[in-house]
């Protein structure tokens, strides 16, 4: 009984023995045929020196790459680690553990470069390439010869987020990684040649306050330039109260 309990025990064990040595062979296995990467031979290299050498390879070139992205008026530069790369090394490494010996084949590695954090990256971009669009308006000058002055609009723009982030992603796979910030134009709401026809006189009135005391020529003088240079929208109404404000002593007026 004790005899079959040891073969049983044997048998159990070997299996797991013939896996965990054959697992821990791959990294040693030696490359026998003419495999090149990128025109590089790979013959006599362990897998596990292959792919270190791949890998560093990779590395050393992703560490030299750059990327410049002009805006309207700065410039970004970026370079390693915030470029990264991911790479075909692994699957050249299992096409290598496959490949019979002797055999000759000639690979190549795929790079596909990336910007990490794009999206965050690309927040500051657009916050820093945006302007708002400022409508056209009309200056009043009370006491110049020309009351009034037009000030022309400003068009706005923001940054084309999406066709930026699309020509990133492509300049990155050129040799020379440049960018360049494209815009969406802002049209302001409010232009100059709109308001040109709304300064002409639409209407006048005089009165005579010659025999008034001083403190009433001082009270409609006051309201009346609390009044000067209202502006009313179609249909809005005027409040004489609210524009001119509470007749008292603290706002200025005299009793009269």
């Amino acid at each position: 009984m004790k005899e079959k309990l040891a073969i049983l025990f044997l048998l159990l064990l070997m299996p797991v023995a013939v896996i965990t040595t054959g697992f821990s062979s791959v990294g040693s296995f030696i490359i026998r045929g003419n495999i090149t990467v990128d025109g590089e031979s790979l013959r006599g290299l362990s897998l596990r020196e292959a792919k270190a050498y791949l890998f560093e390879k990779t590395r050393e070139e992703a560490e030299a790459k750059t990327l410049t992205v002009k805006g309207r008026n700065c410039e970004y530069k970026f370079y390693y680690p915030e470029i990264d790369v991911v790479t075909n090394i692994n699957e050249i490494i299992k096409t290598a553990i496959s490949a019979r010996q002797n055999a000759e084949m000639e690979l190549y590695i795929q790079r596909t470069y990336y910007l990490k954090n794009i999206d965050e990256i690309l927040d500051g971009i657009e916050y820093e390439n945006y302007r708002a669009e400022k409508d056209a308006e009309i200056e009043f000058y009370p006491d110049r010869a020309e009351k009034f002055r037009i000030k022309g609009e400003v068009d706005g723009y923001r940054l084309d987020r999406e066709k930026l982030k699309r020509d990133i992603t492509g300049a990155l796979q050129e040799k020379d990684s440049v960018a360049v910030c494209d815009y969406v134009k802002i049209p302001a709401k409010v232009r100059k040649e709109e308001l040109s026809g709304y300064t002409s006189l639409r209407g006048k009135f005089r009165t005579y306050y010659g025999y008034s005391g001083e403190e009433r020529k001082h009270n409609i003088a006051l309201a009346a330039k609390k009044l000067n240079g209202a502006f009313l929208d179609d249909g809005e109404v005027l409040s004489f109260n609210e524009t001119v404000g509470k007749r008292s002593e603290e706002n200025g007026f005299k009793s009269a």
